[in-house]
């Protein structure tokens, strides 16, 4: 599964309205807040996404995020 797809079915499900562009604006602001590396490729659909921090911590933090966890830890969108 594609990681924009996962995250437009995450917010479908959390009655979120979303486009393509928001995925695109969230991950340059996690990137320029070196939280992931996105190794680009020509088409878009094809970059290469990395978590430049430990899961746990993420975790961790956004215990206290009730949507942000709930999303965490919904395996169904996967």
């Amino acid at each position: 599964m594609q990681l924009q797809e996962a995250f437009m079915r995450i917010c479908q499900r959390h009655q979120c309205s979303t486009d393509h562009s928001d995925f695109q604006s969230l991950c340059t602001l996690l990137e320029s807040r070196g939280l992931i590396t996105v190794k680009r490729h020509k088409e878009l659909r094809l970059s290469k996404v990395s978590l430049r921090v430990d899961e746990k911590e993420v975790e961790y933090v956004l215990q206290d995020k009730a949507l942000l966890a709930a999303c965490l830890y919904d395996s169904a969108v996967l």
